[in-house]
Formats: structure tokens, C-alpha cells, sequence
């Protein structure tokens, strides 16, 4: 059995390519969300596992004590939303928590014959210590999963290096630079990023359907939104939404500790895939799912005034690199552009561009891809 664990739909975005590729060749799967505040009943994602009689749990077994602070939360979770949206400190040190316990995972480990245990790569230390205590007790591989892809140059991390001690493998898109533990090199597995193969983003359209009547007089804006967006001015949403002629809808980035009910992440009309399909102009800075934009040839609009060298230590986002964008260099600009759209139609991607695309994919061949985590797959 090969059991998959995700907090967020960001993190099971990242696995789901996994989970089919893993399905696909007849072996056994099974899906459990630990976010105790978030049951993603609508998602469908889990639907389509769902569908392909793939077994989805809401947390594992879990003791009476566990199960009476996840009622409690979960009591938190009616109060009015004004007040849950205040307790940002305490859904924190709730999201961060874990509620598993030994007796009962152990039996779950026993009645499924796990093998293979496959978590994102940003589930939380508390649940990866946990899980680690069984690695040699019931000889369960572990395998971390990239989320996404790394599209920042960032400078490697200075006091523990980036600690694999907690898993067998971690899978990602390509070479990390940071600071690595000569002893854990052999665990680092550069397969390419899976989710934004062409085959797995044929499968999403087909999944996230896109059916809505729209006025076709009117540009379609996608924003993915982003916390620095409104630093800079918290009127810079309104402001597009009353430019004539402009629908816009945003994608809230899905890992919010809130509540699924009261977090604007989930209240979205589309996922990250639909918005891209239905808009015409897409407005981001430096998110990896600009890579599916890039190779569905939309158009994009990119912030270069959203520079985070000044908070982190960042070098630089290979986006800046992307001769087929246009760049602007402050609020102003991008909403004088949005005005004059008719003056900024589609620039064509170079080859230059699809090259810095496949080198942040980790591929450039969907056979070899395939290839690779087949064979990694077989070995485990």
C-alpha cells in the first residue's frame, strides 16, 4: 500500500499527478487529509480519486482524546467569522499540531500493509517526526514530494542545511542548491516536476472543466493574488475591478491555516488551472503555476515591482528572464496598461523561454519522465 498525507490543496495539487501515475500502474492508494478545520468535500481532485475507487480518509484512526481537541476546533470553527479570522496565532499552532497517536496508526499501518509513505515536502516537523518513529519499526520507506517547483534563486540555507533526516527520498524538479548533508545526497531524487507534464494538465482540463457564459466584450483579468500586491496599496484590487470592460477573478494561494469556511482561498470560482483557461491576461509574480500559463501560450502580466531581496535573502526569480511577458515596474503601470489593453496582445515565448520552463520542470521529455519515476516507483 502506498499511503499519501496532505494538509492543503496546494500540497495535494503536487501529489495528485503522483497518486495517478501510481494508480495507473494497478498499485494500491490510499489518501488522508490531516487538516482537522478542512474537509475539501467540493474538491475535485479527491472527487476524481474518488471516482477511480481510490480510499480518502478524513485523518486516520485516532484516540479519544485527539478526537474530542478536533471536536473542540471544530466547535471554534461556527463561531462568526470576524472573530475565527482574528485567532490568526491559533489555527496556526493548530495547522502545525499533530493529532495522530501510535496505537492507532500502527494498526492502520498493519490492516493496509503500508510500504511506502509519500508527504509534501512542507508538512509540518511535528508530523514528520512522528511519521519517522515508524520508518524502522515497520520498514516503511518515506518520500517527501516536492510542492510546486522552486522558481526563486534563493541563497543556501546558513545554520542546518536543508535536513533530510526524517525521510528515505525526497523527489524534486531538479538540482536544489542549498546546503545538504553529504550523508543525504544518495536521498535527493531530481525526477523532473510531474505536475506540469503535458499528459497531467490535459487530465486537470479534463477534471476543472471550465462552463461558465462570460460577455465576450470584456477582458477576462486573472489575478493570483499575492500578500504584496495589496502591501503596496490595499485599494489595487478595487482599482482594476472598476477599469470598464475588465471581469477579473482571483486565485487566493490555497494554504491558508484558516478554516476552509472562512478562508478566501476556498470561496474562489476557480482553481489555479481554471483561471488560467478562462482569462485572457493573467496577473502573477514569480508563482510556479506561471509555468502552465507559459505552456498554454497565455498572456501574462508580470509584477517586477514586487522585489523580495529586501526582506530575503533572494538573488532572483528566473521569471525575469521570460522575453514573452510583459514586466512593469510599478501599480500604476500595470493598471495603465489594463486600460490600453488593445496595445499589449499576446507576445510569442522564444525557444530561450521554453528552455528556462523545462529547466525549472526538471524536463524537457515526457517519456524520459515517465521513465524515470517508473523505474524509481519499481525500486522502492
Amino acid at each position: 500500500m502506498n499511503l499519501f498525507f496532505f494538509d492543503h490543496i496546494i500540497q495535494l495539487d503536487s501529489l495528485a499527478s503522483l497518486i495517478d501515475l501510481i494508480a495507473k500502474e494497478k498499485k494500491r492508494v490510499l489518501i488522508i487529509n490531516t487538516n482537522p478545520t478542512s474537509l475539501y468535500k467540493k474538491n475535485k481532485l479527491l472527487k476524481f480519486f474518488k471516482d477511480q475507487n481510490i480510499q480518502i480518509l478524513n485523518n486516520p484512526p485516532l484516540n479519544i482524546k485527539n478526537n474530542m481537541k478536533i471536536f473542540l476546533i471544530k466547535i471554534i470553527t461556527l463561531l462568526p467569522k470576524i472573530f475565527v479570522q482574528r485567532l490568526q496565532g491559533f489555527w496556526w499552532r493548530v495547522s502545525n499540531d499533530n493529532f495522530f497517536d501510535d496505537k492507532n496508526f500502527e494498526i492502520l499501518l498493519n490492516n493496509n500493509n503500508v510500504r511506502n509513505i509519500f508527504i509534501p515536502n512542507d508538512y509540518t516537523n511535528k508530523k514528520k517526526f512522528f511519521l519517522n518513529k515508524f520508518r524502522k519499526k515497520k520498514n516503511i520507506k518515506i518520500i517527501e514530494v516536492e510542492v510546486g517547483t522552486r522558481t526563486l534563486t534563493t541563497h543556501p540555507y546558513q545554520k542546518n542545511g536543508f535536513p533530510l533526516s526524517t525521510c528515505d527520498f525526497y523527489i524534486c524538479s531538479r538540482k536544489i542548491d542549498h546546503n545538504i548533508n553529504e550523508k543525504e545526497l544518495n536521498k535527493m531524487k531530481k525526477l523532473g516536476c510531474l505536475r506540469y507534464s503535458q499528459a497531467w494538465l490535459v487530465k486537470l482540463d479534463n477534471i476543472f472543466r471550465v462552463n461558465v457564459s462570460d460577455n465576450k466584450d470584456n477582458l477576462k483579468v486573472g489575478l493570483f493574488v499575492n500578500d504584496r500586491l495589496t502591501e503596496e496599496d490595499k485599494n489595487f484590487i478595487t482599482k482594476i475591478e472598476n477599469i470598464k470592460k475588465i471581469r477579473l477573478e482571483l486565485a487566493n494561494k490555497p494554504k491558508s491555516v484558516l478554516p476552509e469556511k472562512h478562508s478566501l482561498a476556498y470561496l474562489n470560482r476557480f482553481n489555479a488551472s481554471q483561471l488560467i483557461n478562462w482569462s485572457d491576461i493573467i496577473i502573477s509574480h514569480s508563482s510556479s503555476i506561471l509555468i502552465e500559463a507559459i505552456q498554454k501560450n497565455k498572456n501574462v502580466f508580470y509584477c517586477n515591482f514586487l522585489n523580495y531581496n529586501d526582506k530575503y535573502s533572494i538573488k532572483k526569480s528566473f521569471f525575469e528572464d521570460i522575453k514573452g511577458f510583459y514586466y512593469f515596474d510599478s501599480l500604476i503601470g500595470l493598471t495603465n496598461a489594463l486600460e490600453n489593453y488593445q496595445k499589449y496582445k499576446n507576445l510569442k515565448y522564444t525557444n530561450e523561454d521554453f528552455k528556462i520552463i523545462d529547466d525549472l520542470k526538471g524536463f524537457d521529455d515526457e517519456e524520459s519522465l515517465l521513465k524515470n519515476y517508473k523505474k524509481f516507483l519499481g525500486e522502492l
